[in-house]
């Protein structure tokens, strides 16, 4: 798994779109936090998802929705 180093909140942010623009789905998921919890961020899903890796399946999904 891909670890960076982040010293500025807005470097998250910029890292995130990067990695979504790029379609980078390892770089995606090394963002989040292994025990996050995340809701109403996938297109039309309402889901809570619990965990990294819930939250990685959900995004290969997502991006390979979009593809």
């Amino acid at each position: 798994m891909h670890v960076m180093s982040i010293s500025d909140p807005l470097d998250v942010v910029r890292a995130f779109y990067h990695a979504l623009n790029q379609a980078d789905l390892e770089a995606v998921t090394a963002l989040y936090h292994p025990d996050c919890i995340v809701e109403y961020v996938f297109t039309g899903d309402g889901t809570v998802y619990e965990g990294r890796e819930a939250v990685r399946r959900q995004w290969a999904a997502e991006l390979a929705r979009f593809a």
